[in-house]
Formats: C-alpha cells, structure tokens, sequence
C-alpha cells in the first residue's frame, strides 16, 4: 500500500511541475506579442506624450471627446492614417495610451439639412 502512496505522489508532483512550466511558458509567450504590449498602458504628461507621438510617428489628434467620468478621450492619427494612437487624459493631466492601430479610416459625417424655412 505504501508502494502505491508514494508512486501517487510522484507522479502528482510531475503533473503539477509540468502544468507549472506549461503556464509559465504561455505567459511568457502572450507578454511577448505586440498585442499583449499594445494593452499595457503607457502613461506620462500629456505634452511628452503629444511630443512623443508628433516626432516618432507623425500623429496629431483628430478627434476628442468627454467619457462620462470627465476624462478626455483622444485619438491620434498620422497626415497618410497609416498609424493612430488613442489616449485617455485624467483631469490631473496625465495621459495614458489605450490603444494603437494602423490604417485609420476616418469616416465623413451625414450633412443634416436644418428645419425648412
């Protein structure tokens, strides 16, 4: 009987070692792909940030908007939409990146006639 505990045990110790490495290398491998460190947010003052983003890659904001806890929600985009950049400023004036992409497309918005005179 004893035989049979201790063979459990060892072979519940390499199972778990093995679920161990598996897990460790997966996340390993999601922090390492461009998408995993497009969802860390990278945040400074919002000049060193616009800065950053006008001489690396050519952005400037073309659209801003109020989210309903007041903070400031922009999107950056290069003159040729090759890249864009949205950013989140807290009232504080610190700016955080949420989200990179490329090949923007800015859609027109519907000319809305006004009540007939």
């Amino acid at each position: 009987m004893k035989r049979q505990s201790v063979f459990f045990h060892i072979i519940r110790g390499a199972l778990i070692g093995i679920v161990g490495v598996v897990g460790l290398m997966l996340t390993l491998v999601y922090v390492m792909t461009p998408e995993a460190s497009a969802q860390a947010a990278v945040c400074q003052s919002r000049d060193s940030l616009m800065k950053l983003l006008e001489e690396r890659y050519a952005e400037r904001p073309v659209a801003a908007g109020l989210e309903a806890g007041g903070r400031l929600i922009e999107l950056f985009a290069s003159p040729d939409n090759e890249s864009w950049t949205m950013v989140m400023t807290t009232a504080v004036g610190e700016s955080c990146v949420m989200a990179v992409g490329k090949h923007w497309l800015e859609k027109k918005r519907p000319v809305i006639d006004g009540p007939a005179a």
